[in-house]
């Protein structure tokens, strides 16, 4: 995947938008790997500056 780091994003982008890239470079993925990626590449930043959770782990 050839995303670039956050610090090097132009703008923000919502959590939509940041699981639609990586379902746009990896084609239909589990949650779990959507939620890896979003959070290995960091196409997303919540307001608590935690990682995005995935819902399934227990």
């Amino acid at each position: 995947m050839t995303f670039v780091k956050r610090s090097d994003l132009i703008d923000n982008i919502t959590l939509h938008e940041a699981i639609k890239r990586v379902i746009n470079e990896y084609g239909s993925t589990t949650v779990e790997e959507i939620t890896l990626r979003v959070n290995e590449y960091g196409l997303y930043e919540r307001k608590d500056k935690k990682p995005v959770p995935n819902v399934f782990c227990k």
